[in-house]
């Protein structure tokens, strides 16, 4: 392979809010993920190629390239935050998609976050098409059911040990896009008893089962000092809603 040009990814930026303004520009792109159209095979993943890329700031905005067209969507279904990724994941469906979502906020707690979407495959919308509007689905955070969620707790489990947790819903695609702060959508996560991680980095799904994503925590503070390398393993319900899909 070889790099053919290089420029601009997009002419145009597209979002669903009409109050939505770039007048000063975006603010911090961190690391992105490339997520192939129907990545998983089957018509599993989104139906067109998407660079998932957020703004890793104290109320950065989710956006997906759509690379075909040169069009920058902003999807507030995602929440504000401060976005280090977001990756895929595959629900075992093609009527639904996921995405992980990594908030990386340093002096506050950061959640690990999942969309999870019903997609609209004959939509002209872009965001509906690839069921990521603020109406195809819902927003959920993961929760340890066997430890205290917090980085004490995680400090207490030994090397390679497994944690058994599961997805607590924060809302609705639409009450989520409604929050005017990543602090309000955190405030969410810490009351539904979420797992507080201490800067989320990094995470990519494994290519190989579509159902596994490896991240890290950055640490620095507290009883995280050193930070983590953390593997998530997804499991698939044979539910069709898109709350069951992993």
């Amino acid at each position: 392979s070889r790099l053919l040009a290089g420029g601009l990814a997009y002419d145009e930026v597209i979002s669903p809010n009409a109050s939505f303004a770039i007048t000063d520009g975006f603010n911090r792109f961190c690391s992105a993920n490339l997520a192939p159209a129907g990545q998983f095979g089957s018509g599993k993943g989104f139906v067109n190629s998407l660079y998932l890329a957020g703004e890793e700031t104290s109320n950065g905005r989710f956006f997906a390239l759509d690379p075909a067209a040169a069009k920058l969507y902003h999807v507030p279904a995602f929440g504000l935050g401060g976005w280090e990724s977001g990756t895929t994941v595959d629900t075992g469906s093609a009527k639904t998609v996921a995405v992980m979502l990594f908030d990386d906020s340093s002096g506050t707690p950061n959640y690990l976050y999942l969309w999870v979407g019903s997609k609209d495959s004959s939509s002209t919308d872009f965001l509906a098409r690839n069921g990521i509007a603020s109406s195809s689905g819902s927003l959920y955070a993961w929760k340890a059911s066997t430890i205290d969620n917090t980085a004490a707790g995680v400090a207490g489990v030994a090397l390679n040990a497994p944690i058994a947790g599961s997805w607590v819903s924060l809302g609705t695609g639409v009450q989520v896009a409604a929050l005017p702060t990543a602090a309000a959508l955190r405030t969410l996560a810490a009351n539904a008893g979420a797992m507080q991680f201490t800067r989320i980095e990094d995470g990519d799904v494994n290519p190989t089962t579509g159902k596994q994503v490896a991240f890290n925590t950055t640490g620095g503070s507290g009883k995280d000092l050193y930070g983590n390398v953390n593997i998530i393993d997804c499991l698939l319900y044979t539910s069709p809603s898109p709350r069951d899909g992993l």
